[in-house]
């Protein structure tokens, strides 16, 4: 009966801690967070889905911006309604994980301690406190998973499509809810208790309902975006990172922080070996034994003292291990098209493993013994002694993550995270922002952060010196533009230039020095008179006339549109250079998006890409949609 209350219980706490986490900074706040951010805000301004920089939204699926302005509505700020969503979302979790194994458990007690293990998990819970939507995926998955394990074991229309419907709305969450309905469909089709016609017919049933609203979504994006998915921005991939990540991230969880700080040191003191060091085969290797050694023993400790485990807990291991597998396959396979791993997109294995794990344990200490009488005999003093030892194990791991939540949630309420901290709160430049609005373009290393505390529109600034001259040469000369820098986040490494470097290019003067950057203002330029004036010749540059003007400098070029609009802008650019020595230098290819070059703004489209250091015999540019082909091509020859 107290079990019936807990659960619940949990819930409300999962959710309270979210909020201590943000209750002195708010919620954290990041790159991701401003494109959530802005298109909330966007859709209660009645412009649709748009991201802070003017472009049209393509940060994923439409379901946590739909959340946030579904909040807006009724008056609540939606950067602190991201806040209040995820908190909901985290505690919901909680009490999803900790229901979902009550129905499984025969010791009630376990799903209380997994409702904990949920609340305490600090890669869960740093997740939800920041404005993502990794918890809200999770929460979808969970709900789906356990919805589908239900109707396993006892089939009902209600059950399949509620489990289909959690699963479509994780997929609007986030894209990688594919994995989840490929999981759902795979179980569904190769279960063995049912005739192929009806096999078929679940599945069909499964496919069209979780498939349906993304599938609108994605007819939207080849509408509006030219793609299915948006536009992607590859980095640079490494197979070690990700491997040291994943393994360290899953070490984590099963050690604690404590726990993995203590065996980093005792390894790091006999061996060298560094588990938190740098990516290293020996790190790794030590780290995947740390990992298989536990599962490999008490995957035998069953098969050799409870041969009935499988067979009772088929249904919900089934949905937990395919979807856990689906899932890591997407990790392994397409992920590395894209960039190194991000710990975070390791968060929507944790609940089913943990379910896995819950259930193992369930069969190791219910009713005091593996089995049985018998089971206890055979297996000798073990067979009471490690129900005993497990236990007491278990409350300990449960007591060293309590503690490690607790430090977690003292640090979000002294410190904040992400933008939403003191460091970038206090910042002066921001203090400068607030009390003196700039008119005019701003561009800056963290445009994010302006647009979070600030409200401005920025872009980003030129990753070196060369391309912020190019964004001089193109400015608009009817408005100022301005450079806002930060000290803590321009580093020299990442932009090649200092922030004081910035005042020696011609026509950029210092407005501010502050103690955390500086603000510069440039006045315009010659070039970007010639440009936004859209006149038929230029003394400085040749013009050629076709869906955008493309005015062609001796070291960049300038496209120009007026009017022009973000739909002007969604379909990807290409520059094709060929040189005059062909022989001796490669050709220049290369794909951009426009808002990453240049800016929308009031009803004019300006962007600038510099051109390669040698001799050009010919320039080949334009816009191009996947699949469909180019829009519009110019050729131009020096």
């Amino acid at each position: 009966g107290l079990v019936r209350f807990a659960l619940p219980a949990l819930g409300v706490l999962g959710a309270a801690l979210i909020l201590l986490r943000g209750a002195h900074y708010g919620v954290g706040l990041s790159w991701d967070s401003a494109s959530y951010v802005s298109a909330a805000r966007s859709l209660l301004a009645g412009d649709g889905f748009l991201e802070w920089n003017g472009a049209r939204y393509q940060g994923g699926g439409p379901l946590f911006p739909l959340l946030l302005a579904a909040a807006g509505l009724f008056g609540i700020d939606v950067i602190a309604a991201a806040g209040y969503v995820n908190a909901a979302a985290f505690g919901l979790t909680v009490f999803a994980v900790a229901a979902w194994l009550k129905r499984r458990l025969r010791s009630p007690l376990l799903a209380v301690w997994a409702g904990c293990a949920c609340a305490a998990s600090l890669a869960l819970a740093s997740a939800a406190a920041y404005a993502w939507t990794e918890i809200v995926f999770v929460l979808c998955t969970v709900v789906s998973l356990s919805l589908l394990d239900r109707f396993l074991s006892r089939p009902t229309a209600p059950a399949l499509l509620l489990a289909a419907a959690a699963a479509a709305a994780a997929c609007l969450t986030r894209y990688v809810g594919v994995t989840l309905i490929g999981a759902g469909a795979l179980i569904l089709l190769l279960r063995n208790d049912l005739e192929m016609r009806a096999r078929l017919r679940d599945t069909a049933l499964w496919a069209a309902v979780s498939l349906a609203p993304v599938g609108g979504w994605i007819a939207r994006n080849l509408l509006v975006l030219g793609s299915p998915l948006g536009t992607a921005y590859p980095e640079e991939f490494s197979g070690l990172l990700s491997l040291h990540r994943a393994t360290g991230e899953f070490a984590l969880w099963l050690l604690g922080p404590t726990g993995f700080d203590l065996l980093n040191g005792a390894l790091g003191s006999v061996t060298g070996i560094e588990l938190a060091g740098p990516a290293t085969v020996p790190a790794i290797v030590a780290k995947s034994v740390l990992l298989a050694a536990p599962a490999l023993g008490a995957g035998y400790a069953l098969a050799r003292y409870r041969p009935g485990f499988l067979r009772a807990n088929r249904a919900p291991l089934t949905v937990a291990i395919v979807f856990a597998a689906a899932y890591s396959l997407f990790l392994v396979v397409f992920l590395p098209l894209y960039y190194t791993l991000p710990v975070r997109y390791l968060l929507p294995l944790f609940p089913p493993l943990l379910v896995v794990a819950t259930l193992a344990l369930d069969g190791f200490i219910a009713n005091g013994s593996f089995t049985n009488a018998k089971a206890a005999a055979k297996a000798g003093p073990a067979g009471t002694a490690v129900p005993v030892v497990v236990a007491i194990g278990m409350s300990l791991w449960l007591a060293l993550q309590a503690g490690a939540a607790w430090s977690d949630i003292r640090g979000w309420m002294n410190q904040g995270a992400g933008y939403a901290s003191r460091r970038w709160i206090e910042s002066d430049v921001i203090r400068y922002l607030r009390a003196n609005r700039l008119d005019g373009a701003v561009l800056s290393s963290e445009p994010p952060l302006i647009y979070f505390f600030t409200e401005l529109r920025a872009w980003t600034i030129g990753r070196s010196l060369a391309e912020v001259a190019d964004q001089l040469a193109i400015q608009d000369p009817t408005v100022a533009t301005y450079f806002v820098v930060f000290k803590r986040s321009h580093d020299i490494r990442s932009y090649g230039y200092g922030v004081g470097d910035l005042s020696a290019l011609p026509g950029v003067e210092l407005v501010a020095a502050l103690d955390d950057g500086a603000i510069f203002m440039s006045a315009a330029s010659v070039a970007a008179s010639d440009v936004a004036s859209g006149a038929e010749s230029a003394p400085v540059a040749n013009v050629i006339r076709s869906h955008f003007d493309v005015h062609v400098y001796e070291d960049a070029l300038a496209y120009f549109k007026q009017p022009c609009a973000a739909e002007d802008v969604t379909a990807g650019f290409f520059l094709h250079v060929v040189p005059t020595d062909s022989a001796g230098l490669p050709a220049e290819n290369r794909d951009f998006s426009f808002p990453e070059r240049g800016y929308v703004l009031d009803g004019r489209c300006l962007a600038v890409v510099a051109l390669p250091d040698y001799a050009i015999a010919r320039i080949r540019t334009g816009q191009y949609v996947p699949g469909e082909g180019n829009t519009w091509e110019v050729e131009y020859v020096p």
